[in-house]
């Protein structure tokens, strides 16, 4: 009789993950998963929540990958459990959340039959994920190292370059119940060193992507020679990138939009803000005067259609995004340069080869614009005697203290905060779900 190796390769998959650095799991039990459930449950290291709802699950998953920038691992059972993930992925995907998706499954024999709860799970998620793997039913025939491979290059795909979610899929066939009986030696023959240590079985050192000597001097003489540059900042994902952001618009003290999602709008970056952009962009006259010649683009993608709009009507001569991942933030076609590197080398970078910039009249111009428009909410906003959509944005922002998180829900309360939210010149961690932008899973991925 063959030995049952079910909780064994889940366990193996339940370690490998741990020992790099994923002790987070996200369970939403049924039979299938139960070798998965088990491993989980007996591994000291493991830390886990069940959440009933698969969906729900999901996102609790893709907001504790946003706050802790790791991945969390979510396991489900097999069927419309496996289905129910699928927005929580496609924001993972959209806006680069690591995360680890374990689904169990049926065996093959059981697949295209009728059989009970099944559904063709493997490649489920498309090109959501960054990479997908259908792992066999636990069987003698095949090494262990081969689990132990398979869970290190998914965790490799899901953390670097363009993170994302990865998907395993775990066939199991029945009794799904612990089998305490121990694989044999000779089976073991190649996993032995890893057995006595605690690191894990492939290693795959972290590559950033270099930007070259060329390309820097390119961006620099597009830089030195406009006198009206504009800096965006999209998401950042790091405290790190928001620190070598915030020197490199120093050096250039140049006007800069700071999205939401980006830490720095409601945050510390007081150099050259422009407060309340999209208000001012409503303007006929501002638009005309605010044209840039030079836009470069820092970090992920941001929440303003207004702005992306006023790029379209105001095409800057030169339109650079920098970002670390190869994905396109360019909605209105106007992007001149796209360079995949980290943002935090690129900064730090360009803040040794530019030349300093005094405060010319363009961002004067942005800064005298800013004052009317602060002064025409405090007068219409903060004197309000009733509750508002725009007053209660202003006001939440308006009170967090030092190291407060807010997550900004999506459809209109992330547009009323970055319309109307003060500056409460504190370190705010801000997150929000702009991947895909819906409106499901919000107190979740809060949660």
């Amino acid at each position: 009789m063959k030995k049952n190796l079910n909780t064994f390769w889940a366990s193996l998959i339940v370690e490998e993950l741990i020992r790099n650095g994923i002790e987070y799991f996200c369970i939403s039990p049924g039979s299938r998963s139960t070798p998965l459930v088990v491993a989980v449950a007996r591994n000291k290291n493991a830390r886990s929540i069940v959440c009933y709802d698969e969906r729900s699950c999901a996102f609790h998953a893709v907001g504790y990958a946003r706050a802790t920038n790791k991945p969390a691992v979510v396991i489900t059972t097999s069927g419309t459990a496996a289905a129910n993930l699928y927005p929580a992925v496609t924001e993972a995907s959209n806006d680069k959340v690591p995360l680890v998706i374990l689904t169990a499954d049926r065996p093959p024999e059981l697949i295209d039959t009728g059989a009970n709860q099944t559904i063709d799970q493997p490649k489920m998620f498309g090109a959501y994920t960054r990479w997908q793997f259908d792992l066999p039913c636990p069987d003698e025939s095949i090494a262990p190292e081969m689990v132990l491979t398979t869970v290190d290059q998914a965790i490799y795909r899901s953390r670097y370059n363009n993170a994302g979610p990865v998907h395993i899929n775990c066939r199991y066939r029945k009794p799904l119940e612990p089998d305490d009986v121990s694989p044999s030696d000779e089976y073991l023959k190649n996993i032995v060193k890893w057995k006595t240590n605690s690191e894990p079985f492939s290693v795959y050192p972290e590559s950033a992507v270099s930007v070259s000597n060329e390309t820097l001097d390119s961006l620099v003489g597009i830089i030195d020679s406009s006198e009206r540059v504009m800096v965006v900042v999209g998401k950042l994902n790091t405290d790190g990138e928001r620190q070598a952001t915030l020197g490199l618009i120093k050096k250039l003290n140049c006007p800069v939009y700071a999205d939401l999602t980006s830490g720095l709008r409601l945050g510390e970056c007081d150099t050259n803000l422009i407060r309340y952009y999209d208000l001012e962009l409503m303007s006929a006259e501002f638009n005309e005067l605010a044209k840039p010649s030079v836009v470069i683009h820092l970090g992920g993608k941001t929440t303003s259609k207004r702005v992306g709009q006023f790029f379209d009507l105001n095409r800057p001569e030169d339109y650079v995004v920098i970002k670390n991942s190869p994905q396109r933030y360019d909605p209105v076609h106007a992007v001149t340069m796209q360079i995949e590197a980290d943002v935090c080398e690129v900064c730090r970078a360009l803040c040794d080869l530019v030349k300093a910039k005094s405060a010319g009249e363009y961002a004067k111009f942005f800064d005298r614009k800013a004052e009317q428009a602060t002064r025409v909410i405090a007068e219409n906003i903060d004197n309000e005697k009733r509750m508002s959509e725009p007053f209660i944005a202003r006001e939440v922002s308006k009170s967090l203290p030092e190291g407060a998180s807010l997550f900004v829900s999506n459809s209109m309360p992330i547009r009323d905060v970055d319309l109307y939210g003060a500056g409460a010149r504190a370190n705010i961690n801000i997150a929000a779900n702009r991947g895909v932008s819906g409106i499901d899973g919000i107190i979740s991925s809060a949660a």
